[in-house]
């Protein structure tokens, strides 16, 4: 990790994109689940880099819609860069897809 990229559980500059790990899956979504409350409680208007993710699950999808859903909520937004394409076909499977792309 070089010194611009942050942890997801450490924000950077409020306008730097937090990079999520190269894991989303049922193992991994419940502790970064609880890390991105806590930044989106502190600002609802966040982007979420998915560049590093290597593997993906349901679970992926499911913390990706609860996190815009908490910061929409909060009057915030959440914007996703770089959505793996093997993600966006099992949202679209999903019909769901829209979901993903969308600005909230």
């Amino acid at each position: 990790m070089n010194k611009t990229q942050h942890p997801p559980w450490q924000p950077g500059p409020i306008d730097q994109p937090i990079q999520l790990p190269s894991r989303l899956d049922f193992a991994s979504t419940p502790a970064l689940w609880d890390q991105l409350q806590k930044l989106i409680r502190n600002n609802p208007n966040l982007t979420l880099d998915l560049s590093q993710v290597e593997f993906a699950n349901s679970a992926a999808l499911a913390l990706l819609l609860q996190s815009r859903q908490a910061s929409a909520e909060q009057s915030g937004a959440i914007s996703l860069q770089n959505i793996p394409a093997d993600l966006l076909d099992l949202a679209r499977l999903s019909n769901i897809d829209e979901l993903l792309t969308s600005t909230l």
